[in-house]
């Protein structure tokens, strides 16, 4: 039976999702895991729900909308708020639930990227309808994106969330505008071993801070690397992301070029790692975007499974290969073990010799 919407108390639908964020925090301290962990991670999305609580009190809200605005300027114009003004027509491309368009903030005349989700991918973010329980597990089952961005707010490297509206339908995610992602450059032609130290090395400290503060990516590839001026790289597209322990298992989940091969179900172990898996399967990711970085191609091909080429050895060409150093090579070998137990943890690869002695 479809829920009753109560769309004309914007207030209400704020307070309701505070109250489902405690009910979260205790569900995970019936779990075993400290209360005052969850607390402190849900301590911004809470001051999130309460800046929307104020706003409704000051604007109101109305029977199309549940706090933002949108307003049509023309076929393919939408101004968000009263302040960004987006152009439908003007897409970067699309992620794993939603488009991302071009867009300019009118306040402060800077360009930025509006990732437009439709609201049933978007359950923790503010206070959801589902048409019926079928539709809610699987809903549930979607990683949180907005709940994610607003949690990493803090940590260095990763793409800031800048503000978020919300209306009855979609949300729109405000973010900067990147120069480009780090496809548009080694697809094109690969990148100098200097070059690919110093921007990786900021997505692999990205990464630290992700699993120092409980999350894991689940999909490091280039297209997720955003470029900014001054040789700035920054880790985005959360569309994957999670807590540790929210899976209890291992999912499919990922580009498959990119994904490890025990994510992929093409090794197994005897004892469950649970969570430790997608730690240990977001360094596999970054030893293959190493890889394609140095080399301009993938490091294996689809005609079989993963595991048994990486079994067999990742090649390395001498003609895509010359210009690097040992270090690099040996670096990529430590990252994309087959064997997630075996594999080099993130503080070991950034202690090796390719970063701490360039």
């Amino acid at each position: 039976m479809k829920p009753v919407q109560d769309k004309k108390n914007p207030i209400k639908r704020a307070g309701t999702f505070l109250s489902k964020v405690a009910k979260s925090a205790k569900k995970h301290a019936d779990r075993g895991i400290k209360l005052s962990q969850k607390v402190d991670k849900t301590t911004k999305f809470e001051q999130e729900a309460k800046k929307r609580i104020a706003a409704a009190r000051l604007k109101g809200g109305n029977s199309s909308t549940s706090i933002g605005t949108v307003e049509r300027k023309s076929k393919y114009e939408r101004l968000l708020n009263g302040r960004y003004l987006i152009d439908k027509k003007d897409s970067i491309g699309e992620g794993h639930h939603g488009k991302v368009i071009k867009g300019i903030d009118l306040e402060t005349k800077q360009r930025v990227a509006v990732k437009c989700l439709k609201k049933q991918f978007t359950c923790s973010v503010g206070k959801i309808q589902y048409a019926d329980a079928k539709q809610k597990k699987k809903n549930l089952e979607i990683i949180h994106e907005g709940r994610m961005m607003l949690q990493m707010q803090e940590l260095p490297n990763l793409v800031p969330l800048l503000d978020l509206v919300e209306t009855s339908k979609k949300v729109y995610y405000i973010m900067p505008l990147a120069n480009k992602d780090l496809s548009d450059v080694i697809y094109r032609r690969r990148m100098t071993e200097p070059c690919a130290r110093v921007l990786l090395k900021q997505i692999f400290e990205a990464v630290k801070s992700l699993h120092d503060s409980g999350f894991v990516h689940r999909d490091i590839k280039p297209e997720n690397i955003m470029l900014y001026q001054g040789g700035c790289a920054k880790l985005g597209d959360f569309g994957l992301s999670t807590e540790f322990g929210y899976h209890s298992g291992l999912q499919v989940v990922g580009t498959p070029a990119f994904a490890a091969p025990e994510v992929l179900g093409q090794f197994h172990r005897t004892d469950k790692l649970g969570w430790l898996n997608y730690k240990r399967a977001d360094l596999w990711s970054l030893g293959a975007t190493l890889y394609v970085c140095l080399a301009g191609r993938y490091p294996f091909d689809d005609q079989s499974p993963v595991s048994e080429q990486a079994a067999a050895g990742i090649p390395f060409p001498e003609k895509r290969f010359k210009h690097c150093s040992p270090e690099a090579i040996d670096l990529i070998k430590k990252l994309m073990v087959v064997d997630p137990i075996k594999r080099v943890s993130i503080d070991d690869a950034l202690n090796h010799p390719f970063f701490t002695n360039p």
